[in-house]
């Protein structure tokens, strides 16, 4: 039986990686709207104090 080289399509450790990526991505996007929320509350309230 004669082997040919052949490409692997799915590797199971590159889709472990693509989904920490993906995990990173949403975490960091959270991360984010958090910090907006955050400082728009923050920047309300100062608006709020200065009246």
């Amino acid at each position: 039986m004669v082997i040919k080289a052949r490409y692997e399509i799915f590797n199971t450790e590159m889709h472990v990686q693509a989904m920490a990526r993906l995990q990173l991505e949403n975490d960091l996007r959270r991360a984010i709207e958090r910090t907006s929320r955050v400082s728009t509350l923050l920047s309300t309230d100062c608006i709020a104090q200065q009246r």
